[in-house]
């Protein structure tokens, strides 16, 4: 599993499928990419904030009652006018621990932005989206539009949350899945094609060189 720290102005991009120096495989291909916030590494204020909910998180993954209840704290979108303001989004995921987004990314880069924002000082450490709304069902019928919330709901489980590595390799075997799709209807439109995973464990942060005088 690789994690990449990016800024919030990079959530958005399409990480998993940059190259690697080879030229041969994408990242998303060889590797399951999470995606995080290097803003919380630079912010104290950010990275003690995500510290408390990822907190409750672990809490909640700590009895059977607490996995239960697990999808009434994950924030579910399938509509950004549900929001009068991405203010708004960010007040509702300060009370939540995570986001799971069901209609592809905002158009504009004004409002991709609008979005992170909201998710960086929602101080959330988990989401899951997809780059575009355009998914289809590749398994049954691919014609039809994908039900991205029933879809996405496999990567918010709990075994997810406690072992990276887990989510990792789901997320490459999905990847690699879309990579060896032939039908025409489906290739660029599969799951794998657009997902993307926020998992932000502000246990794990990267040990950064010392400073050269």
């Amino acid at each position: 599993t690789i994690e990449l720290f990016l800024p919030v102005d990079f959530l958005g991009e399409a990480v998993d499928c940059w190259p690697r120096a080879s030229g041969r495989n994408t990242l998303g291909y060889d590797y399951g990419v999470i995606v995080r916030f290097v803003d919380r590494i630079d912010d104290d204020e950010r990275y003690n904030e995500v510290c408390l909910t990822w907190d409750k998180l672990q809490e909640l993954l700590q009895s059977p009652e607490g996995i239960a209840t697990l999808p009434q704290h994950i924030e579910v979108s399938t509509d950004f006018k549900d929001y009068a303001s991405w203010r708004q989004l960010e007040a509702k995921l300060k009370q939540k621990v995570g986001l799971k987004l069901c209609c592809g990314l905002p158009a504009s880069e004004e409002d991709k932005k609008g979005l992170f924002e909201a998710i960086l000082y929602g101080d959330i450490p988990v989401a899951v989206w997809t780059r575009s709304p355009d998914v289809v069902d590749s398994e049954t019928n691919p014609s039809e539009p994908l039900n991205l919330s029933q879809a996405l709901t496999p990567y918010l489980m709990e075994e997810c949350f406690r072992h990276p590595t887990i989510l990792g390799e789901r997320l490459k075997q999905l990847r690699r899945q879309a990579v060896s799709e032939v039908s025409e209807v489906r290739q660029g439109r599969c799951l794998g094609d657009h997902i993307a995973f926020l998992l932000d464990n502000p246990d794990r942060l990267p040990i950064l060189p010392p400073l050269v005088s």
